[in-house]
């Protein structure tokens, strides 16, 4: 199992999240980082795991803005970063 990071900076078209807080990790540093300045919908391209792109996907579907994701993950504006652990890449 491979655990990795989801980063989206400023530039990126990012909309309001559905997630639970308690999965986003900002200090795990056992995490491999992949990095985006395209748009999380440009990112399922490089997913394969089905359930991380329905996260992905979820994440498109509503419409809070990035400083309040931030404000949430406790994180600065930014580079808001989205973090699912333990996922495996096939």
């Amino acid at each position: 199992m491979k655990k990795y990071v989801l980063k989206s900076y400023r530039k990126a078209k990012i909309e309001r999240p559905v997630f639970d807080i308690d999965n986003i990790d900002t200090k795990n540093n056992e995490l491999a980082n992949l990095e985006y300045t395209t748009t999380i919908k440009q990112s399922l391209n490089k997913i394969h795991n089905q359930k991380d792109k329905d996260i992905l996907e979820q994440l498109l579907l509503e419409n809070k803005t990035q400083e309040h994701i931030a404000q949430n993950i406790n994180c600065s504006q930014s580079t808001v970063s989205y973090r699912i652990k333990n996922v495996q890449i096939y």
